[in-house]
């Protein structure tokens, strides 16, 4: 997609592309997170986390940034995970919402998103021109995420149409 897009000389952005997906991977469920813990009058534990995240993000960045720019991008990630499994532990506590609940959750739109991702990723396979590649790759995407979200009878999905639906009329 990159290429299509921006052209060959981008891509060597695309590891780090492919590092900050892994890091928006946690951002749906920190934010569901974060926001428990405000609506039960906890906002300080936010600011405090946001305070851990900016020492440690201070902190790799002195310690990465001579070494290797990977390490950086990197250790963003881990900075993320770290603070969602924070969050998690943190909330366990406060409101008894633990690790399988989060998955259960999430585990539907996880299973859709990784199908739609390995689908998407093997049409590349097929050697075709890159434009036809990335059209064939957005509407299979489409078309399987769609697909298995009614399968697994995904509930975020489902509220989603109705909102879109509503908003027609």
């Amino acid at each position: 997609m990159v290429q299509v897009l921006l052209t060959e000389k981008w891509m060597l952005c695309v590891p780090f592309i492919r590092l900050e997906c892994l890091f928006y991977l946690t951002l749906p469920i920190i934010y569901v997170q974060g926001q428990a813990t405000k609506a039960i009058g906890n906002s300080g534990i936010g600011l405090m986390l946001e305070f851990l995240k900016i020492l440690l993000t201070i902190i790799s960045i002195a310690i990465f940034n001579t070494i290797n720019i990977y390490l950086l991008i990197s250790f963003r990630t881990v900075i993320s995970f770290i603070t969602l499994i924070i969050l998690i532990a943190i909330n366990k506590k406060l409101i008894d919402y633990c690790w399988h609940e989060v998955f259960a959750d999430v585990y539907k739109s996880l299973i859709c998103s990784i199908v739609m991702g390995v689908s998407v990723y093997c049409i590349q396979l097929l050697s075709m021109s890159n434009i036809l590649t990335l059209l064939l790759q957005i509407i299979i995407g489409v078309l399987i995420y769609a697909g298995l979200s009614i399968l697994t009878r995904n509930q975020v999905v489902n509220y989603i149409l109705k909102l879109t639906r509503s908003s027609t009329r």
